[in-house]
């Protein structure tokens, strides 16, 4: 059965729901601070894979630090971002991550659900510039669904259950572009 996705609300202000889990985010931060050697056990994300930005930038300090074999914990990232802090929430902001990590053994589930959401993001992002270019009678439909690639890298980062295959996708801009035209005409 093909998962129930509605268009509508692709162009409007207000997102279909809410692709974004603050808390999720904060809790990994949080584990991080605590002990970054986790970032060997998770999933590979960017700071682009954050909901927040401010997450997605300390993310990034995190792992820059880490990688470059730096020792990572609370007091080295805050000294490290304090002249800059407000780029980042504020500095008592990050004080308090540690606190908001549950469980650091649960860090590869929270990473996951980053990663998840932020496949999420992106597929709805290719979905509405697809539909947008589809709608545009005077964009030829090979350029419309350019596209269709990003579509599929994004879509194939969801859960095996709620995976939409790339025909299926294609299908629904289709018919959703046809829409849009056909009201258009009216």
């Amino acid at each position: 059965q093909r998962p129930h996705v509605q268009f509508t609300n692709l162009s409007s202000e207000t997102p279909v729901t809410n692709l974004t889990d603050s808390d999720n985010e904060r809790a990994l931060l949080g584990c991080l601070l605590t002990d970054a050697r986790i970032l060997d056990d998770i999933p590979t994300l960017t700071l682009d894979d954050f909901g927040k930005v401010e997450h997605g930038r300390l993310f990034d300090v995190i792992r820059r630090k880490h990688d470059a074999g730096d020792f990572v914990d609370l007091s080295t990232i805050t000294s490290a971002i304090r002249s800059k802090a407000d780029h980042f929430g504020g500095l008592g902001y990050v004080l308090a991550m540690p606190g908001m990590a549950p469980s650091s053994y649960a860090a590869a589930a929270y990473a996951s659900i980053v990663a998840d959401l932020s496949a999420r993001r992106r597929a709805i992002g290719t979905l509405e510039r697809m539909k947008l270019a589809l709608g545009d009678t005077t964009t030829p439909r090979i350029e419309a669904t350019a596209d269709l690639a990003n579509l599929d890298a994004a879509i194939s980062g969801t859960n095996a259950e709620e995976h939409m295959t790339l025909g299926d996708a294609a299908d629904l801009v289709l018919a959703e572009a046809d829409k849009t035209y056909r009201e258009g005409r009216d």
